[in-house]
């Protein structure tokens, strides 16, 4: 669930917007006064993860929203150059049987998964225009955005990536992960790359000009920062790369190999990074520098020479060589180092000569792992979650056709694919709230279609028809016994509710609907009714956000919030926008009293009936005045 959204210099938006959203989340105002920016902007997110580009920050123009160029959408009036897309999102702890047990990370010796490790994710990114302008003026390069910086917290499970694994030394609360993301400027580019292999920056499988870097901070306890080497997937840090040094590497790896040679480790215990060195050890004859070495201490200790071949023939003749324990320890500690040695040696030649410092990817380290979950979680949310009406839902018409998205329920933006997405899934069982028990069923999809149809007041029942290659048509029974008719012979209000019902009824748990004016073409009575379904979508676990001029909807809301027994008091959020004459837009919450009554009514929230019932009064008072006069 969305528990927060901010913009910084969007559109009408000048300096810092934040909305903390609900389950159901009203958006009213005048027109022109920023609403639909809020929409735009959470979208503009969707689409840009959902694009196979990932080395695009932010994609103002594709297949759900085109918003023009960037010096369009940054706030005219702005003084920062950069415009700030933020939100925070909560995340539901998956049962024991969606955990994946095969993904996770190394902690305390043991490999856990690491799916209940975030909770929730705090994600504000900042965007600057990627315009070069000592080029041409053309449109490619108008719209080209890149990512100034982004800032991710995380609040993390208390008890760590699992549940049921202790942590030690751990106080039972959430912990707070911070990772800064910066672009990383020429000179803190060539800083990192001085001394590196040109084989480790072919393998970074990206340019330098996109390289970026993140530190991760751990505000709660004094565990040191940790900065690494980042590559993104559009704004989102994907995969981490840290600085190290051939020598030390190299001799690290000798060690363990000499471990596992010498039978005191598995190579599993430790990555090996070199296996071609490890084979090499029990098949290929040692080199004759390292005999020369082995001859020189068999000479010392007047000991039998070494007659084998390979370095693990050697280890094992070292351990039998009958010595005293104190003669024998020594001498098989200057054989392993000779070993090590001419390991750590084979390693570096493996490098160009002029390498000392090569780069890795970070994988086992728990930050780390925390960052590439929540990334991506966030990508699978926005790409998979988000549901969008927008305000023009497509006109009454003999046929629709089908949906080109891989969602099964996608009705489309304008609601165009209605009809074959209910075809396909109306015998489908959904879990939806029943406006006429006043509880949460289990039925098909047909039936609370009908169910709600009905309680709205818009048909009786409704079905689709097979139009050929044409796609699929709504049939509408307007009355228990009346003839099924097509849709271009009733009402459109009928046009515009269907599709809010089918993707609303058919949205998973835990989607987040967006909906334009979901009152357009209908009577006051379905307006208000309209409320009780968005409620009823919030008491089955999902978020509705709605932008709207309906005051019947709106009153309708604050009739459940002063309904003790509907229990959604605090589930209902409901903002006014408005744009002053300099063109800022501000939104302010309306507070809705336990008993429905707006504490601080804006000026022009709805407030044009009780105007206009004025007007009528005065002119009514004055006719009276004036025939009495006569």
């Amino acid at each position: 669930m969305l528990k927060n959204w901010t913009l910084e210099n969007f559109k009408p938006i000048k300096g810092r917007l934040d909305l903390p959203l609900r389950p159901i989340t009203v958006l009213a105002g005048l027109n022109s006064s920023g609403k639909s920016s809020v929409l735009q902007s959470i979208l503009l997110f969707t689409q840009t993860l959902s694009n196979q580009s990932t080395e695009k920050s932010l994609i103002l123009n594709g297949h759900v929203v085109q918003l023009g160029t960037f010096e369009g959408i940054r706030n005219e009036r702005a003084v920062q150059p950069n415009i700030g897309i933020g939100f925070e999102l909560s995340l539901a702890t998956p049962q024991p049987e969606e955990r994946a047990p095969a993904q996770g990370t190394i902690l305390w010796g043991r490999r856990v998964p690491r799916t209940e490790s975030v909770k929730s994710i705090n994600l504000l990114a900042t965007f600057r225009s990627a315009r070069h302008f000592d080029s041409d003026s053309s449109g490619i390069e108008a719209v080209k955005v890149a990512l100034a910086s982004a800032r991710m917290q995380l609040a993390l499970s208390p008890r760590g990536i699992h549940p049921e694994i202790p942590q030690p030394h751990q106080e039972h609360k959430a912990h707070t992960l911070v990772a800064d993301v910066s672009p990383m400027t020429a000179e803190s580019q060539r800083e990192l790359m001085s001394g590196i292999g040109e084989e480790f920056i072919r393998a970074l499988s990206h340019p330098e000009s996109e390289n970026y870097s993140i530190s991760i901070s751990w505000p709660e306890n004094t565990r040191p920062p940790t900065t690494h080497l980042t590559h993104l997937s559009h704004f989102l840090p994907e995969r981490f790369f840290s600085r190290f040094s051939l020598a030390e590497e190299a001799e690290a790896e000798a060690e363990h190999l000499v471990e596992v040679l010498y039978g005191e480790a598995p190579p599993w215990a430790r990555r090996v990074r070199h296996e071609e060195v490890l084979r090499k050890l029990f098949d290929d004859p040692i080199s004759g520098r390292l005999r020369e070495k082995i001859g020189e201490l068999t000479r010392k200790t007047a000991t039998e020479g070494f007659e084998g071949k390979t370095a693990s023939e050697l280890s094992g003749w070292s351990l039998g060589l009958p010595l005293k324990t104190r003669r024998k320890h020594r001498f098989v500690k200057s054989v392993r180092a000779a070993i090590a040695e001419e390991i750590a040696s084979e390693i570096k030649n493996r490098f160009t000569s002029t390498a000392q410092f090569g780069l890795r990817r970070v994988t086992e380290d728990y930050g780390v792992s925390a960052i590439e979950m929540a990334s991506q979680r966030t990508t699978n949310f926005f790409t998979t979650m988000i549901r969008y009406l927008g305000p023009l839902r497509a006109d009454p018409r003999a046929a629709q056709g089908f949906a080109p998205s891989n969602e099964p329920d996608d009705v489309g933006p304008k609601g165009e694919f209605a009809a074959s997405v209910y075809e396909a899934n109306r015998k489908q069982r959904i879990s939806w709230w029943n406006p006429t028990t006043g509880s949460e069923s289990i039925n098909t999809l047909e039936k609370a279609v009908d169910i709600w149809a009905q309680y709205l007041g818009v048909a009786h029942r409704v079905s689709t028809r097979d139009a050929g290659i044409s796609g699929v048509s709504w049939a509408v029974q307007h009355l228990p016994n009346s003839k099924d008719r097509p849709l271009q012979s009733v009402g459109v209000g009928v046009s515009q509710i269907l599709p809010i019902l089918v993707a609303g009824l058919l949205a998973p748990k835990g989607a987040v609907i967006l909906i334009e004016q979901p009152e357009l073409h209908l009577h006051a009575r379905a307006q208000a009714r309209l409320g009780d379904f968005f409620v009823g979508l919030a008491r089955t676990g999902k978020q509705c956000i709605i932008e709207t001029h309906s005051e019947n909807l709106v009153t309708q809301l604050r009739y459940h919030i002063a309904n003790a027994s509907d229990g959604i008091s605090g589930d209902v959020e409901i903002y006014f926008a408005n744009q002053d004459r300099a063109g800022e837009s501000t939104f302010s919450p309306v507070k809705i009293s336990a008993s429905g009554n707006i504490e601080n009514w804006p000026d022009g929230f709805f407030d044009e009936g009780l105007r206009q019932e004025d007007k009528i009064t005065r002119a009514a008072f004055l006719a009276r005045k004036n025939k009495s006069k006569k």
